[in-house]
């Protein structure tokens, strides 16, 4: 009877092991995946920042000619020579007026349609943000 209840203790022991490990295990990758959501933010505010800086480098009489903005655009998305973005970080940019309407693209194409990508802040996608 004795070494049925000591059995019956390392089981038991075994599986509180097992149950803190997963637990730890899932409390770091909740903590990973929300690091890499905020290395993303960054990144986004980074080119973002570029953009703008960009844009505002380009002005004449405050008008900016696509021409010269489509260049930039095109190479931000290839990655090629630039340190803030990664290659394949950056798929697609698109730049709308006041109204909505496209004013310069770059990457793949974006579906405007969408309702949801009127929403304020980000949308997490399953591949894309």
């Amino acid at each position: 009877m004795q070494l049925k209840r000591r059995d019956d203790l390392v089981y038991g022991l075994l599986i509180g092991a097992f149950i803190l490990v997963v637990g730890w295990q899932v409390e770091e990758h909740l903590k990973v995946r929300e690091s890499a959501k905020t290395d993303l933010r960054k990144s986004a505010r980074a080119i973002a920042n570029t953009v703008g800086a960009f844009i505002r480098g380009l002005q004449f009489r405050g008008a900016v000619f696509r021409e010269r903005l489509d260049p930039v655009l095109d190479e931000l998305v290839s990655g090629a020579t630039n340190a803030v973005v990664r290659s394949g970080d950056l798929v697609s940019i698109e730049m709308l007026n006041a109204e909505g309407v496209p004013l310069a693209f770059a990457g793949k194409p974006i579906d405007l349609s969408q309702t949801d990508l009127l929403q304020v802040g980000e949308r997490w996608g399953r591949r894309t943000v």
